[in-house]
């Protein structure tokens, strides 16, 4: 009788991951909020929600776990701000730089040494990237690109610490959005306040329950069957799909130099995963052997 084969449906969460996350951009564009204002509005939001979807209410305050709590709120606060000084487009595809820290962290705190496949795919997809961030160079932009830059730091950290022993980051999504609770007053200096529609307040609701919620709780499940890197490439379909939808429904344009980056990050993402996949192919069939 076979035994009956394994599905790993952790690449495929991720995936669904992405879509969602995709969707940000054209969220925190359209409000008229501050950026710190909609990442807490949001945040608030995701902590109730994920608390109430959380099965054991007991968390864990080892250092892992606090570590990857503070790295999913910081990549959160500096990417929604980032949207708020660059385009949709560049903030998503610097903050997916994270794949170049992702290598680093593993080599230094690990002594673990990067495929020859993984450095050549960042180099390429570190190409890309750069021919995005130097399509916008402007004063305006400036800052926000830097905050992207710091987003995808810790972007990789909540990557790199997810798979460490003792680490639940269901629990890091309800705590890490719990912090936003000490931005509320920053709600009533935040002049868009008064001049809001009840559509605005909705659009940030949604925000919160697909994007800061759902999507990571997906994303929680999908990290825990699959290895940093390549998780950190699948959801590298998010600034792709991002500045998409800005143009299509805000009129945002990409440069010539952003959209040469955004093909870079496609085709990388598509032949490392293909080549990724063929070589566990054949690693499981010489196992058989």
């Amino acid at each position: 009788m076979e035994n009956k084969k394994h599905v790993n449906y952790g690449p495929l969460l991720l995936v669904a991951t992405a879509l969602l996350w995709s969707v940000g951009g054209l969220i925190i564009k359209s409000v008229p909020f501050h950026g710190i204002s909609v990442a807490s509005m949001r945040g608030i939001i995701a902590s109730v929600a994920a608390f109430l979807l959380l099965k054991n209410k007991k968390f864990s305050f080892s250092r892992a776990q606090i570590i990857n709590m503070i790295c999913y709120f910081a990549q959160s606060i500096f990417f929604i701000c980032a949207n708020k000084f660059t385009t949709a487009g560049n903030a998503t595809v610097l903050q997916n730089t994270s794949p170049l820290y992702i290598i680093i962290l593993a080599a230094l705190l690990f002594r673990q040494k990067p495929k020859k496949m993984e450095i050549v795919a960042c180099a390429v997809l570190f190409c890309g990237i750069a021919f995005a961030f130097s399509d916008n160079f402007d004063s305006s932009a400036v800052l926000g690109n830097c905050l992207a830059l710091i987003s995808a730091l810790f972007y990789a950290g909540v990557f790199f610490t997810s798979r460490l022993p003792g680490v639940e980051l269901h629990q890091s999504i309800v705590l890490g959005n719990a912090i936003y609770f000490l931005f509320i007053p920053f709600w009533f200096v935040d002049p868009a306040f008064k001049t809001a529609v009840p559509l605005d307040f909705l659009a940030v609701a949604a925000f919160g329950l697909l994007c800061g919620c759902f999507s990571w709780v997906i994303f929680s499940k999908g990290i825990k069957t699959t290895p940093a890197l390549t998780a950190n490439f699948i959801t590298m379909i998010e600034p792709v799909l991002s500045p998409v939808w800005c143009f299509i429904f805000l009129h945002e344009v990409l440069g010539v130099r952003a959209i040469i980056g955004a093909a870079i990050v496609i085709v990388t993402l598509t032949v490392y995963n293909t080549i990724s996949i063929k070589s566990k192919g054949k690693e499981k069939d010489a196992g058989r052997i």
